[in-house]
């Protein structure tokens, strides 16, 4: 297997996006297009396709000791009452609100025309369904594809995948980071219970949708994030990975390997921030 390893990166260039970006963006924001289902009434290719975390300043302080003497007053600490603010309660979004919350998850253009496709809310549905199952959904994604051709260049005699080809998925990276984690939650949460309604009528009365989104999350995030050259062989037509393990891994794994170490590790980044406030929700 070659050698994995998570680090961070920064990215550069414009690229249109490609069917495979729809995959990590209808991840992302699966927990609030699904609001489109309450105000819309409209009802293979085969060939193989960070920055740093700010660190936390924390402030010098200095806190010397006190010696006590015969001066020093004594405090009674029952009769002392410290003052505190009282917590403020966070109003929840009604439906409605909810809804007319979504444009402004990310200004980007892919995120906004992701979230006015036509019928995208179940496929959508769909498509989380499959990440959950370890699948990569073609057919919801077809809107993606690129006409650019899969990239390929020689490594000491080895044909490899090919660095500069990752950068065409720069775009839906940065409109995926670009995204208002908390705003997600907050309308995930108001719209759950339509949402675990619409899921039981395609046939998921057995499980509900959170921990369906929570599972395809997770897939996401086992996606092995690899810095080496990535070697490849071609039988036949279609390229394939030289890697047996890589082979054989499933066909969401496949594609996000493609998609390059940076932008798999970003989007894995942004998923987990946005898992863990959906997490914390209470249930229903």
């Amino acid at each position: 297997m070659q050698k994995t390893i998570r680090n961070n990166y920064y990215l550069k260039g414009e690229y249109q996006p490609t069917f495979l970006q729809g995959l990590a963006l209808g991840t992302v924001i699966i927990a609030a297009i699904f609001a489109a289902y309450l105000s819309i009434s409209k009802s293979d290719d085969e060939s193989i396709q960070g920055t740093e975390a700010p660190i936390e300043k924390i402030a010098e302080t200095s806190n010397p000791e006190q010696e006590l003497n015969d001066k020093t007053p004594v405090v009674d600490s029952y009769s002392t009452i410290e003052k505190t603010e009282p917590a403020v309660k966070k109003i929840l979004l009604s439906e409605g609100q909810a809804i007319k919350k979504i444009p402004e998850l990310s200004p980007r253009p892919l995120v906004q025309n992701w979230i006015s496709t036509e019928e995208y809310t179940r496929k959508t549905i769909a498509l989380i369904d499959n990440i959950a199952r370890n699948k990569f959904p073609k057919k919801d994604l077809a809107q993606f594809f690129l006409d650019e051709k899969f990239k390929v260049t020689k490594d000491a005699g080895n044909i490899v995948l090919d660095p500069t080809g990752y950068e065409r998925f720069n775009k839906i990276t940065e409109s995926i980071v670009s995204i208002d984690s908390a705003l997600v939650a907050d309308i995930f949460q108001a719209l759950e219970p339509k949402v675990q309604s619409f899921y039981d009528e395609l046939g998921n009365t057995d499980k509900s949708f959170r921990s369906t989104f929570i599972k395809a999350v997770n897939n996401i995030q086992k996606v092995p994030v690899i810095h080496d050259p990535i070697i490849l062989v071609r039988p036949k037509i279609y390229y394939k990975f030289a890697d047996p393990e890589l082979e054989s891994m499933s066909t969401l794994n496949k594609q996000f390997v493609r998609m390059g170490p940076v932008n798999t590790l970003l989007i894995q980044d942004k998923l987990k921030e946005i898992t863990l406030l959906i997490e914390r929700l209470p249930p229903g």
